[in-house]
């Protein structure tokens, strides 16, 4: 479960969230169902995008395939900052 929150206050939008998650997958090819391989304490499930006022925020899983949320926003944020190819 995570807890995520967005307050609008006079000065802006806050985006809080907790930073717990787990890593599911199957234990062995006996087991039909996935379960928790390990839980991680510090993740980031609210990021800025570049510079841009643009915040994330994630929840349910933490990855796409192989990749974080985080590192699929980062690769936007390199893309974003290369200059036009032709």
């Amino acid at each position: 479960m995570s807890i995520c929150v967005s307050v609008r206050v006079a000065e802006g939008l806050v985006l809080a969230a907790d930073s717990a998650t787990v890593l599911m997958g199957y234990i062995s090819p006996q087991h039909k169902a996935p379960s928790i391989i390990q839980s991680f304490q510090y993740a980031n499930k609210v990021c800025q995008v570049g510079d841009l006022p643009v915040g994330v925020m994630s929840w349910g899983n933490a990855a796409i395939l192989d990749r974080t949320i985080q590192s699929l926003i980062m690769e936007c944020e390199y893309e974003r900052a290369e200059p036009d190819r032709v």
